[in-house]
């Protein structure tokens, strides 16, 4: 481990000395090196922006609980891989990917106004339900 001065000109030389690092003239194999390397973190990025937008429609239509996590987690990252096999991680495919993004996310929404429409009729019935038990306790007691 090197111990750098706090002085100025300690300070001086170590930006002289970043600054001649980063920006030397790199030979062919670094540049190819950097380029391979910039595009793995490309994949990766994909890779991780996919599982999140799963993980989001995961969210919106499965009950979770901490006794079925596990469960859900490797069906998710058993959807990923398998969604990789159709459709690979490029830059290119960023616009169909994200019209794959939006039917999830439509489907989610749809999902949640149904759910909602079921309880809005729910909720309906069941106050008819009382009005009418309401109304038949009224009558017999007049009886």
């Amino acid at each position: 481990m090197r111990v750098i001065e706090k002085t100025p000109l300690a300070q001086l030389k170590m930006q002289q000395t970043w600054k001649s690092l980063t920006f030397a003239a790199l030979d062919a194999s670094d540049i190819e090196r950097y380029r391979l390397i910039s595009s793995d973190r490309v994949i990766v990025e994909n890779y991780f922006g996919r599982v999140c937008a799963l993980w989001k429609a995961t969210y919106a239509s499965v009950t979770w609980s901490a006794k079925n996590y596990c469960a859900i987690q490797r069906t998710t990252f058993a959807l990923m891989n398998f969604h990789l096999s159709l459709m690979p991680l490029r830059l290119e495919d960023e616009t169909f990917y994200g019209m794959v993004l939006a039917r999830y996310e439509r489907m989610a929404n749809e999902k949640k106004r149904k759910r909602a429409e079921t309880q809005r009729r729910y909720h309906l019935n069941r106050q008819e339900r009382a009005a009418l038990d309401l109304g038949r306790a009224t009558r017999s007691r007049l009886y």
